[in-house]
């Protein structure tokens, strides 16, 4: 059931970006070092539309936890403070929803990360970032059995290629 959801989300967003201004696709790997709980990793895939400096980003990912796995989707947006042809600077804010997973009960969980970013285009169509940032995740259900809530620093980086045409850049 979950992930029929999870899948039902992801193909949400990809239409809705397709439909509209879909520019960019990525995917990645992110390493989380805990607040004394754990150091994890995870998996993500992202759509974001393309603007020079704005851009909205919908992500679907997966981790572990010190208290469980993560699947789940979420939303924000990308500000790129300084942009040149092969550089980009910026800094990113997430709002993640989704199920900690667990062998006999499956909990909602949240997340808000803040990312700063560094990405160098390759050529127009590909590129890669390394972000690193503040993440919080908690689960409100698993209050009950111990520590609900995680303080993390994670450390990503993604490769990104872009879909449709590309914006022709200011000079």
């Amino acid at each position: 059931m979950i992930f029929k959801r999870l899948l039902f989300m992801v193909a949400l967003q990809m239409g809705i970006f397709t439909q509209s201004n879909a520019q960019q696709i990525g995917t990645g790997i992110t390493t989380y070092f805990g607040s004394g709980l754990s150091n994890d990793a995870g998996y993500c895939i992202e759509l974001s539309s393309n603007p020079r400096f704005l851009q909205l980003v919908l992500r679907a990912e997966a981790r572990s936890f010190s208290w469980g796995n993560f699947v789940g989707y979420g939303g924000g947006a990308r500000y790129s403070y300084f942009y040149d042809k092969r550089l980009v600077f910026g800094i990113k804010g997430l709002g993640l929803m989704g199920w900690t997973l667990f062998k006999d009960q499956n909990f909602k969980s949240y997340g808000i990360s803040l990312m700063p970013l560094v990405q160098y285009n390759f050529t127009r169509r590909s590129s890669v970032l390394l972000q690193f940032g503040t993440r919080i995740s908690w689960c409100p259900d698993y209050a009950p059995y111990g520590v609900n809530y995680q303080l993390d620093f994670p450390v990503g980086f993604m490769w990104q290629i872009s879909l449709g045409k590309l914006e022709e850049k200011a000079q």
